[in-house]
């Protein structure tokens, strides 16, 4: 491409082409591990022994008419074990690889299947049931889409020191299960300030509440049995 701190993707074609959301935890990922079609640039691949490093990126999002979408920058530490790792190749780092893979889509489940059906319940008034497919009033998705950013934005800043640290651990079960725990309580935070935020006047509300917290839980049993099991083995016996 002649730049060699452009991104490649398209296995070399052509040059990464930038759209917003832009740094999101996916992306970052793709563009360190080189994954998912993207070929990290020339620059991006320091010396073995240079010990911790950091990832560091900008970019200017054009618009079109000589309009843009904003400037964006990201900067992210990766410390020397895993900086070694990763720019050494090898079993550990295609583990390392799986681990993020694995922590991104435990992030998307947790939204998609435990906290936004869980805000659906509470702005609805904690209906009987929850019927799959239903179409939700336009003001209602885009409070549960705003409450969903917040999640995003909220375990973003935990997933990388999280990986970075499942190198230290000897039992993969057991990273998975921090992570978890870890994506669990920022759920629950966006659920409670949801709950705070809840309009006073809304009739039900106290149903409302009582079932959003319990269609939290359930789903949350339901999609990582993980979490039962953590319950019932801190149960006296």
């Amino acid at each position: 491409m002649g730049d060699p701190w452009a991104p490649i993707v398209d296995g070399g074609d052509k040059a990464w082409t930038v759209r917003v959301p832009v740094f999101s935890p996916e992306i970052i990922r793709n563009l360190i591990f080189s994954m998912n079609g993207f070929i990290a640039p020339y620059m991006l691949k320091p010396d073995r022994d240079k010990g911790a490093c950091y990832f560091k990126s900008s970019v200017l999002v054009p618009k079109g008419m000589g309009k843009t979408d904003g400037f964006y920058e990201r900067e992210l530490r990766i410390p020397g074990k895993a900086s070694f790792v990763l720019f050494s190749g090898g079993k550990k780092r295609d583990q390392l690889a799986a681990a993020s893979e694995e922590g991104l889509n435990d992030s998307h489940k947790i939204q998609r299947s435990v906290l936004r059906p869980a805000l659906f319940s509470l702005l609805e008034g904690g209906p009987q049931q929850q019927s799959k497919g239903k179409k939700h009033r336009r003001e209602i998705e885009g409070w549960v889409e705003q409450s969903a950013r917040d999640f995003t934005e909220a375990w973003t800043h935990d997933y990388f020191d999280w990986l970075w640290r499942t190198l230290e651990h000897e039992d993969e079960e057991q990273a998975r299960i921090e992570w978890l725990t870890t994506l669990k309580e920022k759920a629950l935070a966006v659920l409670e300030n949801a709950i705070t935020r809840l309009p006073k006047r809304q009739s039900r509300r106290y149903r409302a509440q009582v079932k959003a917290r319990g269609l939290f839980f359930g789903s949350l049993y339901k999609q990582f049995p993980e979490f039962k099991e953590q319950r019932y083995a801190k149960q006296p016996a």
